[in-house]
């Protein structure tokens, strides 16, 4: 299972990250199975040093509203036919998420309602 997602986003704008999401037995995270999910944005900087994001460190996000207990396939999904289980748009209303140019790594932390908390990222470079 890949745990990093590569895309590009523009600076001063969001991103909609979306995901087919795996547990560590390969069963497919649902919201029945996944207590809470939390996300984190840090900067990379030249020496590969990060630094976290304002606004954006142990953000927590609605489980009910980002993760699916049916596979979604839309427009927005171009990987495959199956289609993807998370979806996450990330709130700039309160901090921006990707304020300059660089890469950012998005981290979003699972915990089970039972096992062993995952992350997966996306590693994205904002232009």
């Amino acid at each position: 299972m890949s745990n990093v997602i590569h895309d590009t986003v523009m600076h001063g704008s969001s991103a909609v990250n979306l995901a087919r999401v795996a547990d560590y037995d390969d069963a497919l995270a649902t919201p029945a199975a996944i207590a809470a999910i939390s996300y984190t944005i840090e900067r990379e900087s030249a020496d590969a040093a990060f630094s976290a994001v304002d606004g954006h460190a142990n953000q927590p996000v609605d489980v009910a509203a980002c993760l699916f207990a049916e596979m979604q396939n839309d427009s927005r999904w171009t990987c495959d036919s199956v289609g993807y289980n998370f979806r996450h748009l990330v709130p700039i209303d309160l901090a921006d998420a990707f304020p300059t140019p660089g890469v950012y790594w998005v981290r979003y932390r699972f915990v089970p309602a039972a096992g062993q908390p995952f992350v997966i990222a996306f590693r994205l470079r904002a232009l």
